[in-house]
Parts: structure tokens; sequence; C-alpha cells
């Protein structure tokens, strides 16, 4: 069984995709982009598709005995619009932490697993945790990166 944290955006959705749709360019850096672009636009957030198979792989690894918890750096203004995106796409309901310190909230929770797609997130979490990374072409350096939801198995990893 694990306590693991499960990442948001360009974890279970596709946020970059909207986002690089909204600018009209794939070369921007979304993190560096300023609150007051997601405040105006807060349609990156409700419109961005689903991870293809995360919804349906998070109930079963629920099913399995697994304690889940959505981890975010979202703003909280976010938080009407993340619940109804998760209901919406009928993604399980689970706690929704939000916060600029993952590492604080995995010692907290005591977690032992990540489910993250951003390497400096990564970087503070991997010596705590193991982590199961969505392939993406920015953290290809890391391990136990996966292509498709379907693919992942909680009790292989250790």
């Amino acid at each position: 069984m694990h306590i693991a944290l499960v990442d948001i955006d360009n974890t279970i959705c596709q946020t970059n995709e909207k986002i690089y749709t909204k600018v009209n360019r794939i070369d921007v850096d979304p993190l560096s982009l300023p609150q007051e672009f997601f405040m105006n636009n807060p349609d990156v957030y409700l419109d961005a598709e689903p991870a293809l198979g995360a919804a349906e792989k998070l109930k079963e690894f629920i099913e399995q005995g697994n304690h889940l918890f959505y981890v975010t750096e979202r703003e909280a203004w976010t938080k009407t619009i993340t619940e109804f995106w998760f209901k919406e796409h009928n993604f399980p309901r689970l706690p929704v932490i939000y916060t600029d310190d993952k590492r604080r909230a995995a010692l907290r929770l005591k977690a032992t697993l990540c489910i993250e797609d951003d390497p400096c997130e990564l970087q503070t979490l991997m010596d705590l945790i193991p982590a199961l990374v969505p392939a993406k072409n920015y953290n290809k350096s890391f391990e136990r990166r996966f292509k498709d939801w379907s693919s992942l198995n909680l009790t292989r990893v250790d």
C-alpha cells in the first residue's frame, strides 16, 4: 500500500497544451507566465484534456488500498475550477493540497510515492520517495517514466 501524491498539471491533465494554444506558441515556458495570465485565462485549467486513462488508473489504485492526494502548485483561487474539472472528467474525489512546497507535503503526509512530471519538483522529492514520471520532453533524465497510464502498477514500486 502507498500514500501517493498525484500532481495535477501535465500529469493527469494536459495543461501545457492549452497554454500553448492560448499564447499561440509552443516555445513558451508556462512556469514563466505571470499569475495574471492564469487569472485572465482560467479556461487553460477548465478546458485541459485529461491524460488518457489517468482517471481509471487512479480509481484502480484506490481500489487496491492505496491512499492518494492530489497535490498542485495552483493558486487557491483555482479550487472551484479544479474541483469542477475533476468532476467533469470523472476523476476520483480526493483531498487536494495547494502548495508551493511539495516536499513539505510529502513529509507531512508520510508519502511513499509521487506521480509528478516537473523536473524541479522531482529533484526536491527524489531523495524522499520514488516517483512515477509521465514522459515529457523536459523530463527525459528521470527514471520510471511512463507513456501510458494503463501501464502503471503501484505494487511494483518500492
